[in-house]
Order: C-alpha cells, then sequence, then structure tokens
C-alpha cells in the first residue's frame, strides 16, 4: 500500500510540480492550500489526489489522521524590508503554523515531517563555502522565520517520528503556479521581452540555485530515505556547479538568449552573498541533475512557444497587496452580505 502524504502549500510554486512528480510515483497525495492565486478551479486532477482550501493557521486535528508523511510547504515569500504587517504575516504563517503542523502530525501519527528550510540562513558570509554547521546570519524576516523552524521543529523528532529540514537554495525553472519574483526565473523574462535585466549592486555578490525538478527529486528521495540518519538533520540541497556570481549569472542569461549583456544598475551593495556546500547531501547519496544553463535554456524555449508569460499572480507580493486593496474596497461597499447581489 503506498503511503499518504499531506502537503500543505501544494498549490504553490514548488507545491504543485511536487503533487504532479509525486502522483506519478503512486503515492497518494491531499493537498492542503489556501489557494490565495484563485487557481483552485483549474488545479490538478487525479484519482489519488483530494484538495483541501483550508488556510494552515487554523489547520483542523482531523488532517493528519491516517497520514504518513507531511512535507510542509506552506510559507509567505520574502516580503518587502520594514513591512511591519508582511513581517506578522511570514512570521504567522512561515513558523507559527509549521510548527503547529509538526506537533499535530507528531499527536496524530505521522511517521515523518520534512519541511524546507532555506539557504538564505546564511545571509552574509565572508567564508569561501558554508555547510550545515556554519554560522548563520539571516538577512531577512523570511529568513529568520526558516531559522526558528529549525530550532523548535527538528527536536520534536523521535523514533517514531522522523523530523527533516532541507535547505534549499533559490528555486528557479518552469511551474505550472510560475513565478517571477525570484532571481533566474524573473532576469530570463526581462532579458528576453525587454533586453535588459535589473541587478543590484555591485554585481559580486554570491548566490547558490536549484532547478524545481531537482527539488521534487530530493522531497521524494529524503521522505524514502532510512530515518536513523536523517532524523532531525539539516541536509542542504543542491550542486556546486550552481553556486554562482550575479553578474556572472547575468551573462550566462544574455548568452544563452542570444543577446547583448544590458544591465540596469540599482540600490546600494546587497546585504546576502554567500556560496553553499552539498557535500553532506552527496554523502547520503542525492546528486542533482538540472543546472543553470538547462533551466535558462527551458525558460527561454517556453518563451519562444508563447508558454511563457507574466500575470499579477506570478509576483506573489504585489498580488498579496491587490487582494489586500480589493479587501478593504469590497468590505466599504459591500451590504447585506453582498455587492450587487445581497441576501
Amino acid at each position: 500500500m503506498s503511503n499518504k502524504i499531506l502537503i500543505t502549500g501544494g498549490a504553490g510554486y514548488i507545491g504543485i510540480e511536487l503533487t504532479k512528480y509525486l502522483l506519478k510515483k503512486k503515492y497518494k497525495i491531499i493537498v492542503l492550500d489556501r489557494f490565495f492565486f484563485n487557481n483552485v478551479e483549474n488545479y490538478i486532477k487525479h484519482p489519488n489526489l483530494k484538495v483541501i482550501k483550508d488556510d494552515t493557521r487554523k489547520i483542523k486535528n482531523k488532517y493528519f489522521r491516517g497520514i504518513d508523511i507531511v512535507i510542509d510547504l506552506v510559507a509567505l515569500a520574502i516580503a518587502p524590508h520594514g513591512s511591519k504587517f508582511y513581517d506578522e504575516m511570514t512570521m504567522s504563517i512561515n513558523f507559527k503554523s509549521r510548527l503547529q503542523n509538526a506537533k499535530l502530525a507528531k499527536k496524530n501519527g505521522v511517521k515523518r515531517y520534512i519541511f524546507p528550510s532555506s539557504c538564505s540562513v546564511y545571509g552574509f558570509q565572508k567564508v569561501k563555502i558554508c555547510h550545515e554547521e556554519s554560522k548563520l546570519n539571516p538577512k531577512s524576516t523570511y529568513s529568520i522565520s526558516k531559522v526558528r523552524c529549525e530550532k523548535k521543529i527538528l527536536p520534536l523528532g523521535t523514533n517514531n517520528f522522523c523530523v527533516t529540514a532541507l535547505r534549499l537554495p533559490t528555486v528557479f525553472g518552469l511551474s505550472n503556479k510560475m513565478r517571477f519574483d525570484i532571481i533566474v526565473n524573473g532576469m530570463t523574462f526581462d532579458a528576453l521581452t525587454m533586453g535588459k535585466i535589473n541587478l543590484l549592486r555591485n554585481g559580486k555578490q554570491r548566490r547558490p540555485f536549484l532547478h524545481i525538478k531537482d527539488a521534487c527529486r530530493a522531497f521524494d528521495y529524503f521522505i524514502n530515505f532510512d530515518v536513523s540518519k536523517i532524523n532531525k538533520q539539516i541536509i542542504n540541497i543542491g550542486d556546486e556547479k550552481n553556486n554562482i556570481y550575479l553578474l556572472n549569472l547575468v551573462k550566462l542569461i544574455f548568452k544563452i538568449i542570444g543577446k547583448k549583456n544590458k544591465i540596469n544598475w540599482y540600490g546600494l551593495k546587497d546585504d546576502r552573498s554567500y556560496f553553499v556546500s552539498f557535500k553532506k547531501m552527496r554523502k547520503l547519496s542525492f546528486k542533482c541533475k538540472y543546472d543553470l544553463e538547462y533551466g535558462i535554456t527551458e525558460l527561454k524555449k517556453a518563451y519562444k512557444k508563447g508558454k511563457l508569460f507574466k500575470s499579477p499572480e506570478t509576483i506573489s507580493i504585489n498580488w498579496f497587496d491587490e487582494l489586500i486593496k480589493w479587501e478593504k474596497i469590497i468590505n466599504n461597499v459591500k451590504m447585506y452580505n453582498g455587492v450587487l447581489k445581497i441576501k
């Protein structure tokens, strides 16, 4: 009998691709998502998939009954600096709801709980390369929320409850729930459509990247791995060949799409810069398959076929701002539980 997996945030950028990947592996999947991006009607249909529209901050105990594995993807994207509102929402969704999910999973007999942390927890580093034991230096509320998850959730692991954190670099590549507010996707789209790329000064900032297909492969691999070796463990997921200076990334994008370099410099020097080691992951016999050239070429081909386009939903924070704006307008206009149609 195949394992039953609960995926929170299963309609998001990674979640929708992971769900499709695991369905092909014959798992029984339950997706719980708020569907902020209004894609519930067009979501995946499959006999082994059950979809629950709900908010993880109000998650019910019953959702964890009969579940073997929880993959807790629910998260709010990196918020604007200095936004008290988004800082509060980030901690509420990315940390508090995840901690609650982990506790409920353990209480209800779930065997494995796996969650994505982030390589952004390394922040700014002068060392040549970071590993799982490196000193952390989170620079955003998003990365701070990831550190808190690691510190509070990993200790919940027991012989009967395996807890694992996968530290993911910035993910890139095609998804049925596309995002252009992440570096490789956004830069490639701008180069394709405008012939230029916006780059934060001075271009010497170092970053690791991970293709979305490898992210899906990693979750699948580690939910089946020997629990004695990964319980209460943090594992960086990626490949050193996808560590790159952002200026070199820009040059690579222009080279692949066949256009001359045109950079629009902006802002002050970036406060995030780090390369990451994936030695621990390889010792556990997992290897990534997809590099930056593959992902950029993939995006280019999709664009040429007319399958790659921006919409309001592809920039997460902008979309949330729109929802909040219209929530206020509707609440001001609504009367008798309706706008034009009333009850």
